[in-house]
């Protein structure tokens, strides 16, 4: 179906925007598609009012520097904080003001810290881009704090919701039992009818051959891609002519996980120019979804977006919402691949969010079994047998998840499954990977297809490509085609490839390792490196086992040996490799 309106601006009316902005209202939660205006609507139809001069016409002018009202704008990543802070700088221009005194614009992860709560009580108007956020990145142990404040304030003060995935956050709400009115303009408002979609099991490389070198194109990489990795894609396609570029969080990454407000210079640099410019210079774009909004591309020559094993309901939207259409130019149109490259990522995804949830299951059951006798034992201790209850329930509640931890398997464990311990008690983390669960469930599960003499395909990757056509039909309400990928060619372009790899790469990096002690992440990166660069792997996608790897690195006089050695009182498996 065709949509009616281009913008927010044409459906919002004059007394929605009053009745958002009345205290009474509380929560209001905007549903409105990727690259219909909502900044231009926070702007001119809410910042600007409040910076009006009530003296214009004696002596003054229509706008003043100081808000009427503390105004708190929120967002998810970095690059839309920037972008946002650009347009409250040209809304100054328009208005004639040296400063927008009185707004403040901040991630919700810089706003977590505690000296930043205080921004959100001050504040008397609450703004919350990109809200899908509070479920979407609970993996970051802050949205529950964030969004607890904001259930506080909310008493006095409104709180307004923008998003163009809502499935999350109403779940949330919904299953908190809290109250929000709702305005969605999800069915007038977008440009789904400039789309057109390609399911496939082809790889990167042979979707990139196909395409004309004169159109632009952004490829998303999987989930859990590193930043090495996204790296030596990036090296790779140079190597082969391609004028590439990459794109990740331009955050410096600790091992827990958490902001420390630390940037890395050079990916600083690049994600402002892409704000600024709203084009990016190379032929291809590789990013992860540090960038899966924020960022507006307004370029007619950027035609493909490549979304590689992508299966988050709400990352695919965003992912392709980057994409900003020429209102005036009908032939400015939009090519989405989804693929799953003929790898077994998402079936790998699915057994890792099934382990997930199991292992917080089986903490919350360790849980119920040994909260009520910490508390009790607690009261034993010199100084709190008279502490409130409260405090003794929260000790309680930290010394059961230490005891957990503190057994070495499940702490091995949680390293291999990668949750961390502070969100092993987080509801939020729980309910995004139920939510993970419920969207990648649908996409590997083998069906049968209309396919001639064969009423089942047994290939799992091609039932996922059959999978794919379904949720461009549930997301965007628009067809898919297929495009299969020649399995031949493809093999014996990989064998060549791995074969060229070997010859020329291996020994010097199996040297480079040598007598080095492989824990945890290394024996991850060691895993993936020989498994999938090398070509060990006797599976395309899988991580070798031991023994293969051993198979495969002993041709080249080799080992590797694998230990159990105690390291700060907990009993852990270290790899060594060494020359036979």
């Amino acid at each position: 179906m065709k949509k009616k309106f281009n913008y927010i601006t044409e459906v919002l009316t004059k007394q929605d925007v009053k009745s958002m902005l009345n205290p009474k209202e509380r929560f209001t939660l905007i549903v409105s598609p990727t690259g219909t205006g909502k900044s231009t609507f926070i702007i001119e139809d809410i910042l600007k009012p409040h910076f009006e001069n009530d003296l214009h016409g004696f002596g003054k002018g229509k706008y003043q520097e100081l808000a009427k009202k503390k105004i708190l704008v929120m967002a998810n990543r970095t690059a839309v904080v920037l972008k946002f802070n650009e347009d409250v700088e040209k809304a100054c221009e328009d208005m004639g003001i040296y400063k927008a005194k009185g707004v403040t614009v901040a991630s919700y992860q810089k706003v977590s810290h505690d000296e930043m709560l205080l921004a959100i009580d001050e504040a008397e108007i609450i703004l919350c881009d990109e809200a899908h956020y509070f479920i979407s990145d609970a993996w970051n142990g802050t949205t529950g704090r964030v969004m607890n404040k904001l259930l506080e304030v909310s008493e006095s003060k409104p709180v307004i919701f923008f998003t163009a995935t809502p499935q999350l956050i109403v779940k949330y709400f919904n299953k908190k039992g809290w109250s929000y009115k709702e305005l969605n303009y999800s069915t007038v408002l977008g440009f789904n009818e400039r789309m057109d979609f390609i399911s496939t099991n082809k790889d990167l490389e042979q979707i990139i051959k196909g395409i004309d070198k004169d159109e632009k194109i952004m490829v998303f990489v999987a989930d859990m891609t590193s930043r090495v990795m996204i790296a030596r894609m990036c090296r790779k396609y140079r190597e082969k002519g391609y004028k590439v570029d990459f794109f990740h969080s331009v955050w410096v990454k600790k091992d827990d996980g958490r902001f420390n407000g630390l940037k890395i210079p050079e990916m600083a640099f690049k994600v402002g120019q892409l704000v600024n410019n709203k084009k990016f210079d190379a032929q291809i774009a590789i990013a992860n979804k540090a960038i899966d909004n924020g960022i507006d591309i307004r370029d007619s020559d950027f035609k493909h977006i490549i979304l590689l094993n992508q299966y988050d309901h709400v990352q695919i939207q965003q992912m392709v919402g980057r994409k900003r259409f020429d209102v005036h130019n009908p032939s400015d149109r939009l090519t989405v691949w989804l693929s799953t490259e003929n790898k077994p990522v998402l079936n790998n995804f699915y057994d890792l969010i099934t382990k997930q949830i199991q292992f917080i299951n089986s903490f919350r059951e360790y849980r119920i079994k040994h909260i009520e006798d910490t508390k009790t034992g607690l009261r034993f201790f010199p100084g709190k047998k008279d502490k409130p209850d409260e405090e003794i329930q929260e000790l309680a509640e930290l010394a059961v998840v230490d005891t957990f931890f503190a057994d070495g398997v499940h702490q091995e464990e949680s390293e291999n499954l990668k949750i961390q311990k502070k969100l092993i008690q987080s509801e939020e983390y729980a309910q995004l990977i139920n939510y993970q669960l419920d969207y990648i469930s649908p996409l590997v599960c083998k069906q049968l297809m209309d396919d001639g003499e064969n009423d089942l395909i047994t290939d799992e990757y091609q039932s996922i490509v059959k999978n794919y056509q379904e949720l461009v039909k549930k997301l965007f309400g628009r067809p898919s085609v297929i495009q299969w990928r020649n399995k031949y060619i493809a093999s014996e372009e990989n064998k060549k490839e791995f074969k060229n790899r070997v010859n020329a790469e291996l020994i010097p990096y199996l040297q480079s390792l040598q007598g080095i002690k492989l824990f945890d992440k290394e024996k991850s990166d060691f895993e993936e490196k020989i498994s999938h660069y090398f070509g060990a792997s006797r599976k395309i996608g899988r991580i070798a086992n031991l023994s293969t790897i051993n198979e495969f690195i002993n041709t080249y006089d080799y080992e590797l040996i694998s230990v159990r050695r105690t390291i700060d009182n907990l009993k852990r498996t270290v790899w060594i490799i060494r020359e036979l």
